[in-house]
């Protein structure tokens, strides 16, 4: 470390700091400045216009902990304000699209985030300049901010169901079956959430003609490590699940 001045990071709220953890990840002895802006959280329903008022503020501020490098964490920021926010301080300034670009490696990325940072045009901007070959699909997800920022991953309130075009009742039975061949066939050593997903999805793709079915796989089989869910015999693993309440 030659310059032992910090790094500048700031986001509208606390989800930042997940770019902090990278950033200590990779740098470990690189000191770090963070600003969650929590007093005008969220930004996401803010006009454009304010965002980049904010965010040449935060920034500037910044520059008062003699910061030599700004990284703007937050996408709706980055999304309406990085050339303002670039501009204004003497001092580099990274945001959080461009890692984005270079990160994917099946040349599809699926981009969930506020109003401001879908609407903005400016990951598919980039995309589009950087990596011209990647397919895009944007969708605004406004009210998962406020869950996102208070760490809430359990309640009721995050299905909501307006948001979804369909849900599927899967027994613990066709769950299991789905995590033992995602073990078997694939390789992957998923939980029983999992084997559900995967159960949803191969139903998906049975009303489909054409197209793929991307799935998000949300446990390990660790976690199962206790139980029979592993058991040679199929009945009664099956057996063991379900009589197992989980939680």
């Amino acid at each position: 470390m030659s310059d032992p001045r910090p790094i500048g990071v700031f986001d509208s709220g606390l989800g930042g700091l997940t770019v902090v953890r990278a950033i200590m990840d990779d740098l470990p002895a690189e000191p770090i400045a963070y600003v969650g802006d929590t007093a005008r959280f969220p930004y996401g329903p803010r006009p454009a216009e304010e965002i980049r008022r904010f965010a040449v503020q935060i920034a500037q501020y910044l520059l008062t902990l003699d910061v030599k490098l700004i990284v703007v964490a937050c996408n709706s920021a980055t999304s309406a304000a990085l050339d303002q926010v670039t501009a204004a301080v003497p001092v580099p300034v990274v945001g959080v699209i461009e890692p984005a670009v270079r990160a994917t490696r099946n040349r599809r990325v699926g981009l969930i985030g506020t109003e401001v940072t879908v609407s903005s045009g400016a990951y598919q901007r980039s995309f589009a300049e950087s990596a011209p070959d990647v397919e895009m699909t944007a969708r605004p997800c406004p009210r998962f901010v406020e869950f996102v920022e208070r760490g809430d991953t359990t309640s009721v309130e995050l299905l909501d169901e307006a948001h979804l075009d369909g849900k599927f009742l899967v027994s613990a039975a066709d769950a299991l079956r789905g995590a033992r061949d995602l073990t078997q066939r694939e390789g992957i050593f998923a939980g029983i959430s999992s084997g559900a997903v995967l159960h949803v999805a191969r139903r998906v793709a049975e009303r489909l003609e054409t197209g793929d079915v991307v799935c998000l796989l949300p446990d390990g089989g660790w976690k199962y490590l206790s139980t029979k869910a592993w058991a040679p015999d199929l009945a009664l693993a099956e057996k063991q699940v379900e009589e197992t309440l989980w939680w």
